[in-house]
């Protein structure tokens, strides 16, 4: 390796070369060896070519603590002496080992050779090196995150409950909250009181793609009185019900009061418009517009969009005259 190498940590070199058996199918076996070595801390490729296997170490260094025993010589002897089962005896004299591994401890590696024998068996040879090491990095485990967990969240509480002096973090998430989670209709009160029986209006759809409100309207049961009784429209005969305006207006309120919420309705309806006011959960209006009401002289009920900028969420409509 060029770099300085870290105490706790191995490295494999080498490959392990075989024939197979022309008669017994051991090719499947070979592979779960490598699975199972791979699941004891060695990493290994396997290759079929013809009538022989190769086993190719994985150069990368990796950590002892990922062994399955501590003893990685004798780890990799076992593991390599349980490949040789696998074979049968005609095919263990032909196998062919280069394997080494490179184990790094405080000031010291200890380098070991794996060669195959003739018998059918496994020897290692192991020699100590002194060389520079780096001391490993603490290893993160459940344990350690815990306890590192502990002060961290400690030192969180402490700023939070600083910090909320300074910020209104209820705000703050409600708000967050409000430009992620689309509005709804089912959010919105609409308060329609002002309008009497004369219309019936009835949230039914929000277009937040297009800061839209979308709006049923309805005539009410005075629709047709509100609206023939003006003295401003034309062709329309006048109730005998009600009274004209300007003597409604002209007559001192103790003898015949005008009757304001009637005379407002009536002006709404002959002028097409109705006052629409927004407001979020606080009451704080948030703006005001105008809902046309052409669409419902001409059938009676219609659908009707406004288009609306809000700059918090919305709670409550009041429509009014």
């Amino acid at each position: 390796m060029n770099d300085t190498p870290v105490a706790g940590t191995f490295r494999l070199d080498g490959m392990i070369q075989g024939p197979l058996p022309p008669d017994i199918p051991v090719t499947a076996d070979i592979k779960a060896w490598v699975m199972s070595a791979k699941a004891s801390g060695l990493n290994f490729h396997l290759s079929v070519d013809g009538g022989g296997f190769s086993i190719v170490t994985d150069p990368c260094v990796q950590a002892t603590s990922r062994l399955a025993k501590p003893d990685l010589e004798a780890l990799l002897c076992d593991a390599l002496d349980a490949l040789l089962t696998l074979l049968p005896l005609t095919c263990r004299g032909g196998v062919y080992s280069t394997v080494r591994s490179e184990e790094f401890r405080p000031g010291i590696a200890l380098q070991t050779l794996f060669t195959a024998q003739s018998d059918g068996t496994f020897a290692s040879e192991q020699r100590v090196v002194q060389v520079e090491t780096q001391t490993p990095p603490p290893e993160i485990t459940a344990a350690s995150i815990r306890r590192a967990a502990v002060p961290a969240l400690i030192v969180l509480i402490l700023v939070l409950l600083g910090s909320m002096y300074f910020i209104d973090y209820h705000k703050l998430f409600s708000a967050a909250r409000d430009r992620v989670v689309p509005l709804t209709k089912e959010e919105v009160t609409v308060n329609q009181t002002a309008l009497g029986k004369a219309i019936e209006v009835e949230l039914v759809g929000i277009d937040s793609a297009h800061n839209a409100l979308l709006f049923q309207l309805k005539r009410g049961s005075d629709w047709n009185r509100a609206l023939s009784s003006s003295p401003q429209v034309q062709g329309h005969p006048r109730q005998p019900e009600w009274p004209t305006w300007n003597r409604a207006l002209s007559s001192p309120p103790q003898e015949t009061p005008a009757n304001w919420p009637d005379f407002l309705m009536r002006l709404a309806i002959h002028q097409s418009r109705l006052r629409i006011e927004l407001y979020d959960k606080d009451d704080k209006m948030l703006s005001s517009g105008e809902l046309c009401l052409d669409p419902l002289k001409a059938k009676p009920s219609a659908q009707v969009a406004v288009i609306v900028t809000l700059s918090e969420r919305l709670a409550k409509i009041v429509i009014r005259p």
